[in-house]
């Protein structure tokens, strides 16, 4: 009975809970139909907004932009200073090299002879020095002091010689003048003889006086006697008279000549070219001993230096020739190109190789005329790479050509940048879009350029700005630098204005 009663009262306490919840529910939904009434009639009322913006204060960056090729920082070529068959290629194209590896080598052959030569020139231009420099030893002087001896002795004897030879010359002229007398004598006794027909007898070499025999060599006196003897037997035949004087004057001319070869030898000066050759060898060999006993002179000393430094000289030319036949990498790169062949001469109008420094880029950037008179030198640059489009690759200008690149009657300027160095994975040739900041400004007016509209006749901008519930106006505005995005407002709107963007014809 109890349980009953009480069930009665839960079901009826529900039913106004249930009454409550649904009264609430539709004076909510009625609510809600009444607020969109009244924003469609709003909304039926003012123009439709399709987008606003709030003026804000920010920075400004300003860009060129232009599209390139990333290229190594350097590209040089390499060639050989000297011509010879190339005896073996050490790299390939595509290969890292470092500073100072050996790429190639030349045939050495010859350059090894000639370095070999100064070598030894030098080594015996060494040992000319430290005798020249080094105390003499005692057996060095003594040697010195028998070339000197020796030296001396040949003098005495070329003086000698030449004096025995003046003294034999004059003995032989003096018996020529003798024998042409004694010539001369027996033709005129031959003469008499024939004149008065009586027969003259033969001379006999034994019967000459002593002093003849003595002085006169054996072969002179024996043809001096035959030849006498010849006459006197043509002055036993029948001769003409007249023959006799034609041999008279012969003889006469003869006994004139020997006279004066006599009185020639008498004047005679010594043979001197011997003496002076052996005088020339003295002198040598006391220098040589003067030497060694008092030491070089500063004079000496100073001479051998030179011929030494000069063979040293000759040595480490020697030695650059033979390092010149082999070609080595000037900096850390990449072979990019490889010219030479085994066995055949370097090309004369070819690079022997191309060596590619990577470790740093560089992009040349072909930009318009109108908009390189904004770009300077130590601008910031940022890139887009079509390979890389996640990549934050930035770089600086570098180098700002002074003279135009024309194709047709595009007039551009090439502008060099540099690229910071990056770890992304970019490489030589890669295609890059780049953005040059040719102005940054700080805390100016900033609005998207959408919102801009610019009259084309006047090159007035304008702008609608919001001045409140449904109430737009048109403002002129007054514009400074922009880039793609946005622009600077300096006069016309205040940061914190709200621009809107209307549909066309409100």
């Amino acid at each position: 009975m109890h349980s009953s009663r009480n069930d009665k009262q839960m079901k009826k306490l529900l039913r106004r809970l249930l009454f409550i919840l649904v009264v609430i529910a539709i004076i909510i939904g009625g609510f809600r139909l009444y607020r969109q009434n009244q924003a469609e009639a709003q909304n039926a009322s003012q123009p439709l907004v399709v987008d606003r913006v709030v003026v804000e204060s920010g920075d400004l960056t300003v860009t060129v932009s232009a599209t390139g090729a990333i290229a190594p920082i350097r590209q040089v070529p390499l060639i050989f200073e000297l011509v010879a068959p190339v005896r073996e290629v050490l790299v390939i194209e595509g290969q890292s090299v470092m500073t100072g590896d050996i790429l190639a080598r030349l045939n050495t052959t010859d350059y090894e002879a000639t370095l070999f030569d100064a070598q030894v020139a030098l080594d015996l231009q060494q040992v000319a020095f430290n005798a020249l420099t080094s105390p003499a030893r005692e057996e060095d002087i003594a040697v010195a002091q028998a070339a000197v001896n020796a030296a001396q002795a040949a003098v005495n004897a070329a003086y000698s010689t030449s004096l025995s030879q003046n003294q034999t010359a004059e003995e032989i002229a003096r018996l020529q003048v003798e024998l042409a007398g004694n010539q001369l004598w027996q033709a005129q006794l031959q003469r008499d003889a024939a004149l008065t027909s009586s027969t003259v007898p033969l001379l006999d070499i034994n019967n000459l006086p002593p002093e003849i025999i003595d002085n006169v060599p054996p072969e002179i006196l024996n043809e001096v006697v035959t030849n006498i003897n010849n006459l006197l037997g043509g002055f036993n035949s029948q001769v003409n008279p007249a023959q006799f004087d034609v041999q008279l004057n012969q003889i006469g001319g003869n006994v004139e000549i020997a006279q004066s070869n006599y009185a020639a030898a008498q004047n005679r000066p010594l043979n001197t070219s011997s003496l002076s050759t052996a005088q020339v060898g003295l002198l040598q060999a006391q220098q040589t001993l003067n030497r060694l006993l008092n030491g070089a002179t500063p004079e000496d000393i100073e001479l051998a230096e030179i011929d030494l430094q000069r063979a040293r000289n000759a040595l480490k030319q020697a030695e650059l020739l033979l390092d010149r036949t082999q070609l080595r990498a000037p900096f850390d790169g990449i072979i990019a190109k490889n010219n030479l062949k085994v066995g055949e001469l370097p090309p004369t109008t070819l690079p022997a190789f191309i060596l590619m420094d990577v470790s740093n880029f560089v992009v040349d950037l072909p930009v318009d005329e109108t908009d390189v008179v904004k770009v300077t030198v130590g601008q910031r640059v940022t890139f887009t790479l079509d390979a890389l489009p996640d990549a934050q690759i930035t770089g600086v200008v570098e180098r700002v050509s002074l003279t135009p690149t024309r194709i047709g009657s595009l007039v551009t300027y090439i502008v060099r940048v540099r690229l910071d160095r990056t770890e992304a994975p970019i490489r030589v040739g890669m295609s890059v879009t780049a953005r040059i900041a040719t102005q940054e400004l700080t805390n100016v007016a900033l609005i998207p350029n959408r919102y801009i509209r610019i009259d084309r006749t006047t090159q007035q901008a304008f702008v609608t700005v919001e001045r409140g519930q449904g109430r737009f106006e048109e403002i002129e505005i007054q514009i400074g630098a922009r880039n793609e995005r946005v622009t600077q407002v300096i006069s016309g709107i205040s940061v914190g204005d709200v621009v809107v963007l209307l549909p066309r014809g409100n």
